[in-house]
Protein backbone atom coordinates (compact mmCIF):
# COMPACT_ATOMS: atom_id res chain seq x y z
CA UNK A 1 0.00 0.00 0.00
CA UNK A 2 1.40 3.37 -0.99
CA UNK A 3 1.69 6.09 1.60
CA UNK A 4 0.03 9.43 0.94
CA UNK A 5 2.41 12.30 0.40
CA UNK A 6 2.06 15.26 2.80
CA UNK A 7 0.04 18.19 1.54
CA UNK A 8 1.65 21.59 1.12
CA UNK A 9 0.84 24.16 3.81
CA UNK A 10 -1.35 26.34 1.57
CA UNK A 11 -3.38 23.47 0.06
CA UNK A 12 -6.09 23.78 2.71
CA UNK A 13 -6.49 27.57 2.52
CA UNK A 14 -9.61 27.40 0.33
CA UNK A 15 -11.05 24.78 2.61
CA UNK A 16 -10.57 27.01 5.65
CA UNK A 17 -12.31 29.91 3.90
CA UNK A 18 -15.23 27.70 2.91
CA UNK A 19 -15.59 26.30 6.41
CA UNK A 20 -15.38 29.79 7.90
CA UNK A 21 -18.16 30.97 5.61
CA UNK A 22 -20.28 27.96 6.55
CA UNK A 23 -19.67 28.66 10.23
CA UNK A 24 -20.67 32.32 9.80
CA UNK A 25 -23.84 31.40 7.92
CA UNK A 26 -24.84 28.79 10.49
CA UNK A 27 -24.23 31.26 13.34
CA UNK A 28 -26.49 33.74 11.55
CA UNK A 29 -29.22 31.13 11.11
CA UNK A 30 -28.99 30.21 14.80
CA UNK A 31 -29.26 33.89 15.74
CA UNK A 32 -32.35 34.43 13.56
CA UNK A 33 -34.03 31.29 14.92
CA UNK A 34 -33.22 32.32 18.48
CA UNK A 35 -34.72 35.76 17.91
CA UNK A 36 -37.85 34.25 16.34
CA UNK A 37 -38.24 31.84 19.27
CA UNK A 38 -37.90 34.72 21.74
CA UNK A 39 -40.59 36.70 19.94
CA UNK A 40 -42.88 33.66 19.88
CA UNK A 41 -42.36 32.99 23.58
CA UNK A 42 -42.99 36.64 24.43
CA UNK A 43 -46.29 36.40 22.59
CA UNK A 44 -47.40 33.05 24.03
CA UNK A 45 -46.28 33.25 27.66
CA UNK A 46 -47.63 35.28 30.54
CA UNK A 47 -45.21 37.89 31.95
CA UNK A 48 -44.19 35.71 34.95
CA UNK A 49 -43.63 32.68 32.72
CA UNK A 50 -41.66 34.76 30.21
CA UNK A 51 -39.43 35.98 33.06
CA UNK A 52 -38.62 32.37 33.95
CA UNK A 53 -38.01 31.55 30.29
CA UNK A 54 -35.65 34.50 29.81
CA UNK A 55 -33.76 33.66 33.01
CA UNK A 56 -33.30 30.06 31.80
CA UNK A 57 -32.11 31.23 28.37
CA UNK A 58 -29.65 33.62 30.00
CA UNK A 59 -28.30 30.88 32.27
CA UNK A 60 -27.89 28.48 29.34
CA UNK A 61 -26.11 31.23 27.39
CA UNK A 62 -23.66 31.89 30.23
CA UNK A 63 -22.95 28.17 30.63
CA UNK A 64 -22.39 27.94 26.87
CA UNK A 65 -19.94 30.82 26.90
CA UNK A 66 -17.99 29.29 29.77
CA UNK A 67 -18.00 25.86 28.08
CA UNK A 68 -16.71 27.35 24.82
CA UNK A 69 -13.98 29.23 26.66
CA UNK A 70 -12.67 25.98 28.11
Amino acid sequence: MAEASPRPMDAGAGSVAQHSALLAISAGVVGVLSYACTLLMAHLLAPADYSRYSAAVMLIGIVGIVANAL
